[in-house]
């Protein structure tokens, strides 16, 4: 019984991890994808829940995604540097 369980949750981390494989064509580390299971248990999934899959790894996929936006979103520029009169822009030090 416990081989099964086991076996289902690999298969579960494995299953995103297979799409983002057919995605960007390169081959996933062990650390990847346990990096992404710990990512996806932080943000609320349980891998030995069999009664609310596949709807809870969708909802833990859906709120890692959401915090890789707001953590994206936090780290562009609000703004494009403005050129100044004396030809340095204002991103420029001196």
């Amino acid at each position: 019984m416990k081989l099964i369980v086991k076996t289902m949750a690999a298969a579960t981390v494995f299953l995103p991890a297979m799409a983002s494989l057919a995605q960007s064509n390169q081959p996933l580390t062990r650390a990847q994808v346990t990096s992404e299971l710990v990512q996806l248990e932080e943000a609320g999934f349980r891998p030995t829940d069999w009664l609310h899959y596949p709807q809870n790894i969708q909802e833990a996929q859906a709120r890692v995604e959401e915090g890789r936006n707001a953590a994206n979103a936090s780290h562009s520029p609000t703004h494009a540097p403005q050129d100044r009169p004396d030809g340095y822009s204002e991103g420029d030090r001196h």
